[in-house]
């Protein structure tokens, strides 16, 4: 399945913007129960976007891949729960690899007022804050560094 979301997407990148793809698109990692393609989403923001301009041009690139194959796909915050455990297995994990939840920082060392609990989000810092997030829940990842300019 992961492989087919690969394929999707090199497929998606001649009709879809890179910067939007990267934004929105290549954050997603399937997860495949039955039929059902899950998109899982890191945060709101990616969730709401895919939904809103995204799923159509999936679905299409999906079908045109595998043709009546292609599974149904929906996108989601979390992965749907299969068995007890409600860790989501990555998408290069391999069969039977679960991930773990990353380590936390103490606490005890934070601000509370500089806490993504007490964030205040709105219309002019909604993207600055989903890149924050991203960055915060895979240190060293895509946006590192991560610099955030602005008034």
């Amino acid at each position: 399945m992961v492989e087919l979301w690969h394929k999707c997407l090199r497929r998606l990148e001649g009709e879809i913007p890179s910067k939007e793809l990267s934004t929105y698109l290549r954050p997603l990692q399937p997860h495949l129960q039955d039929k059902h393609l899950v998109l899982l989403a890191p945060n709101k923001l990616v969730l709401n976007r895919v939904r809103q301009d995204f799923l159509p041009a999936i679905r299409k690139g999906l079908t045109a891949l595998v043709g009546e194959e292609a599974p149904s796909v929906d996108v989601s915050l979390t992965a749907p729960r299969t068995t007890g455990d409600s860790r989501v297995a990555p998408a290069n994990g391999g069969a039977g690899h679960v991930q773990e939840p990353a380590p936390r920082v103490d606490s005890a060392k934070l601000d509370p007022k500089y806490t993504f609990e007490a964030f205040i989000e709105g219309k002019s810092n909604a993207q600055a804050r989903a890149y924050a997030l991203r960055v915060a829940e895979a240190p060293g990842g895509e946006f590192n560094p991560l610099l955030i300019y602005g008034e």
